[in-house]
């Protein structure tokens, strides 16, 4: 959840320019970025030093048509998942489920103070 905080806050960087996949870093730290530990439904998601070429690390977004998006894990090898928060605050990965509250996000531009697509 966004507190408006920097440690709440997360930059997309896409792969390539208008890229629908790439890493999820830090805006607190801005080399760390979101990283899978394992590739099943309730792995918790930790930060590790930002690497695009590790699958681990690579989300790619799918809308859900309403405004939202779900982050898929590129890495996850079986089940298809996605970012996550659990009744802790703490990002998990679930199986994707484009409907479920706790796994949707909007993606807002500083600059301009709008929701935007992230890519």
């Amino acid at each position: 959840m966004d507190d408006g905080t920097l440690n709440s806050r997360w930059n997309f960087i896409p792969n390539t320019p208008f890229s629908d996949n790439g890493i999820i870093q830090s805006t607190e730290d801005s080399c760390l970025c979101m990283r899978s530990t394992d590739t099943h439904d309730g792995t918790a998601i930790t930060l590790a030093v930002c690497d695009r070429n590790d699958n681990n690390q690579r989300w790619q977004e799918w809308s859900n048509n309403n405004g939202f998006f779900n982050f898929y894990n590129i890495g996850s090898s079986g089940d298809q998942v996605c970012v996550a928060e659990d009744s802790h605050g703490t990002l998990i990965q679930r199986n994707c489920n484009t409907n479920a509250q706790e796994q949707l996000w909007h993606t807002f531009d500083v600059t301009t103070q709008t929701l935007d697509p992230p890519f």
